[in-house]
């Protein structure tokens, strides 16, 4: 893996993360309300992460995208692409919305500080991070991966280690937890919930990921 590889993967990893952790429950609902089964609705969401970035990531490097908008026309065509996109900008729009909230009420709950701090300095940093150019933004976002990796990794051993209840209480509770639910119906099993989180967060890191290809010239290395 090269340089371009890696950054692509960082960055990519990193506004997945972001994303598919917009609210805290997104993996409670989509992968712990079906216990055991969970483990294998997230390799499924893993496996099509890495698939469909693979295959945006390389076409958009093969075209040298400025934008995300030119790689949905080439994928749906001009008239179908332009609704997608509109269905797109909504969608981060809702997405940008709960992460600010989030913030808010992360700083509330730990720090008993008001939610409007926690949303107004999460939005100077978004504000400060847009004002960069696209290298800049990509960089940044690489960057940020390694410690979100080892944050996740540390919060999983310590919740291991610390765990007093048994394997058949962990799971009662984990079948407790009420599931996805779609067009008002909770979504039947582990691999459709699964494939519901990919396409999620797919549509999260869609335009930035093809932003991101077209920055490297080398499809391969893109992929």
């Amino acid at each position: 893996m090269n340089k371009y590889s890696l950054q692509i993967a960082l960055a990519y990893m990193s506004v997945v993360i972001g994303g598919g952790f917009a609210s805290g429950n997104e993996v409670l609902q989509f992968f712990t309300g079906y216990g055991l089964a969970g483990i294998a609705g997230s390799v499924v969401a893993a496996v099509l992460f890495a698939f469909l970035g693979m295959q945006i990531a390389r076409i958009s490097s093969v075209m040298q995208a400025g934008s995300h908008k030119q790689v949905l026309y080439i994928l749906f065509g001009e008239k179908a692409g332009f609704v997608v996109d509109v269905i797109l900008s909504f969608f981060l729009y809702g997405v940008g919305v709960v992460m600010l909230a989030g913030a808010g009420s992360t700083l509330l709950q730990q720090f008993g500080l008001a939610p409007l701090f926690g949303s107004v300095l999460m939005t100077v940093l978004v504000v400060a991070t847009l004002c960069l150019n696209v290298k800049g933004i990509v960089n940044l976002i690489s960057a940020v991966m390694p410690f979100l990796l080892v944050m996740v990794v540390s919060i999983t051993v310590y919740s291991i280690y610390t765990s007093t209840g048994t394997q058949a209480e962990l799971t009662q509770v984990a079948e407790d937890i009420p599931v996805i639910t779609f067009l008002g119906a909770e979504v039947p099993n582990w691999a459709l919930s699964g494939l519901l989180y990919a396409s999620f967060n797919i549509a999260v890191g869609f335009p930035m990921l093809a932003v991101i290809g077209g920055l490297t010239k080398q499809p391969k290395a893109a992929s």
